[in-house]
């Protein structure tokens, strides 16, 4: 707990550098930058080969690789879907916020749609007026909620899941 603390400490105090904006994670360093402090916050992200490929205020674009996820019929294994679909939201709320708020999940509810042979990819987005909203209501309160919803593909575009998750944010201490 000590050391994710000492992480989310170290976050804040990146996001809030002059030195790296937001846009200086558009670059390849900066998305390994994330990447490992996603992996160090969530160990099992780093086993399952979790990897944010884009990420811009409101939107994240990552992957997990079938290699090290394929269950006993040789697709990926349901687990590594729900990683996949659940973790951006984290991701958005710790980077669009700068790390002032911690993201908490209070459900999270995944329909599999079609056997994932292949690497699969998720797209997320929060509109700016919702990024809006979650900024007024942490104002005015000591937590806010909102919905993410997930579309996850496969290397050749099919849908493979759908996942809408369910968060809460607070203020980091």
């Amino acid at each position: 707990m000590a050391i994710q603390h000492s992480l989310y400490g170290g976050l804040r105090q990146w996001m809030a550098s002059d030195t790296l904006p937001l846009s200086g994670l558009r670059s390849a360093s900066g998305l390994v930058a994330v990447n490992t402090f996603v992996g160090l916050a969530i160990p099992f992200a780093r086993r399952c080969g979790f990897k944010v490929l884009a990420l811009e205020r409101g939107y994240i674009r990552a992957q997990v690789p079938i290699g090290r996820n394929r269950n006993h019929l040789g697709t990926m294994y349901a687990g590594a879907l729900f990683t996949l679909g659940e973790i951006p939201g984290g991701v958005l709320v710790l980077f669009d916020f700068g790390g002032r708020f911690v993201p908490i999940l209070e459900r999270y509810d995944i329909n599999y749609i079609a056997a994932a042979k292949s690497d699969v990819s998720v797209e997320c987005q929060l509109s700016p007026e919702t990024l809006t909203q979650l900024e007024t209501q942490m104002t005015q309160s000591d937590r806010a909620s909102f919905e993410l919803a997930s579309t996850m593909t496969d290397s050749t575009g099919k849908l493979v899941a759908e996942g809408i998750g369910y968060y809460q944010m607070r203020y980091s201490r």
